[in-house]
């Protein structure tokens, strides 16, 4: 017996993702929001080729998710608009990797490739630009009590 998989179209994912983005920078006291909204964009990237939209289209719902959720942040935190749309383009190029490996590899590649190429990008704009650039553990330094530096974990 094959196992039914359920279609969700395109657009209700993104907007998904960008509300949960958005609410994830804008309630500093629950910031997982972020990674909540993060799940809806990688449904957006996995989601079957059976689709109506070409992949290409998929990827500008989830740099509009991630520019709009990069803005949220640069205005709450007084950062740079441009740059974080320079950093939503740079995940968005994270996204497109891992549907280019899940082309290429086939389906069960895994979303290992993901995690892969979000670090990879956050590496590479942490080398580039450190003191512009919005990363993920931003969102955890929202809550300053949840992050608790010792001489056991490195700092």
């Amino acid at each position: 017996m094959e196992k039914k998989r359920i279609e969700i179209p395109p657009l209700p994912l993104a907007l998904a993702g960008a509300l949960l983005l958005c609410g994830g920078w804008l309630m500093a006291s629950f910031p997982l929001l972020i990674f909540f909204g993060l799940s809806p964009l990688m449904a957006l990237s996995e989601t079957g080729e059976k689709a109506s939209t070409s992949i290409f289209e998929k990827m500008e719902l989830v740099l509009l998710a991630l520019a709009g959720s990069l803005l949220t942040c640069a205005w709450v935190q007084g950062g740079s608009l441009a740059g974080s749309l320079v950093m939503g383009i740079l995940f968005t190029l994270a996204f497109v990797g891992h549907a280019w490996v899940r082309q290429v590899l086939g389906f069960r590649s895994g979303k290992i490739t993901l995690l892969l190429f979000w670090l990879s990008a956050e590496y590479l704009a942490l080398k580039v630009a450190p003191q512009h650039g919005i990363f993920l553990a931003d969102s955890l330094a929202l809550q300053a009590k949840w992050l608790c530096w010792t001489t056991h974990t490195g700092y």
